[in-house]
C-alpha cells in the first residue's frame, strides 16, 4: 500500500479519482496526520477499473490535512483539493 499528505492552512477536499491495477483497490481519505486520524470517505474499485466522487458545493473542509491510503496493486489515486 502508499499514503501520501497534502497540506496547507486551510484545504478543502473537492474530488477523488481511483484507478486500480489488477486486483480490487480502495481509497480511504483521513483529516489527520496518519490514518490515525478522523476518516472522511472510503471508495473502492474493482480490479483493472477506474471511479470517482466529486465533493458537492465547495468540498469539505479538512481541519489538519489530508491523508490518503491507497490499496491494490499497482493501484493510483489523485486527490483534487485547494
Amino acid at each position: 500500500w502508499s499514503s501520501d499528505v497534502c497540506s496547507s492552512d486551510l484545504q478543502r477536499l473537492l474530488a477523488l479519482l481511483l484507478t486500480a491495477g489488477s486486483n480490487t483497490a480502495t481509497a480511504t481519505i483521513y483529516d489527520g496526520q496518519s490514518n490515525g486520524g478522523t476518516k472522511i470517505l472510503k471508495i473502492s474499485a474493482v480490479a483493472n477499473t477506474s471511479t470517482h466522487i466529486n465533493i458537492p458545493d465547495q468540498g469539505k473542509v479538512i481541519d489538519t490535512n489530508i491523508f490518503v491510503e491507497v490499496t491494490g496493486t499497482s493501484s493510483e489515486a489523485t486527490v483534487f483539493w485547494n
